[in-house]
Parts: structure tokens; sequence; C-alpha cells
């Protein structure tokens, strides 16, 4: 009986906070940041910033990943899917933190589109499972 208490408990608790990164999440995220950031600006911006150009053996663009992902937090919000949205932050997070060409492409289109310095380090640390 107590460990059932405990575990109710606990899982209200989780609620709570999963409930406050939410509305955090809401209140830092910005509808219009990359709102320009069509084939055309992400092609540019990758050819001006060396950081956000292409990687990999599939020779994706750091870029895209990182708009691409910002974007799906603002799609989870728009839909009232809240798991998707915190999903889609930690996602951000982990491609903001994989390497330090990431982190400074980030750093770059963020300020230039307007995310709030506050937004970085709000999700900075949610590397979880996705």
């Amino acid at each position: 009986m107590k460990t059932s208490l405990c575990f109710i408990a606990a899982a209200m608790m989780f609620g709570t906070a999963q409930a406050a990164d939410i509305e955090e999440l809401k209140n830092a995220y910005s509808e219009s940041a990359f709102e320009d950031a069509d084939a055309n600006w992400r092609r540019l911006t990758a050819n001006r910033i060396d950081e956000c150009s292409r990687y990999g053996k599939n020779r994706k663009l750091r870029v895209d990943v990182l708009v691409d992902a910002y974007n799906s937090i603002g799609a989870g919000l728009d839909a009232g899917n809240d798991e998707a949205a915190m999903k889609s932050a930690k996602q951000l997070s982990r491609a903001i933190n994989a390497n330090d060409r990431f982190e400074e492409c980030w750093d770059s289109i963020a300020r230039r589109q307007g995310v709030s310095r506050e937004f970085r380090e709000m999700i900075k640390g949610m590397n979880g499972d996705a």
C-alpha cells in the first residue's frame, strides 16, 4: 500500500514538473523565429556560416537539422501535443550539444532570428530519452 502511494505521489510530482516545463517552453518558443527559413535561406546560411554547412556521409546541412527540430517544437505546441513538443525540445537540445559546430551554428542562427538566450538555456539540459 505504501509503495503504491509513493508511486502515485511521484507520478503527480513528475506531472507537475512536466507541466511547468511545458509552460516555460510555450513562453520561450517564438513562432516567427524561423518563418523565413525556406530552402534558399538555409542554403545561403550554410554557405555564409561554415558551422551550418554539410556534415556526415549523407551530407545533411546542420542548419536543416536545427531549424527542423525547432519548428517541430512549434508543431507540437500548435497541435496541443505537449509530449511531442517536449520530445522535439529534447531532440533540439541533443543536436545543439552534439558538437561545437552544431552549437556554433545554433548560436549564430538563433541570435539572427530572434530566439532568446533564455530558450537556449531552458532546453540546454534536456538530453533525456525522446
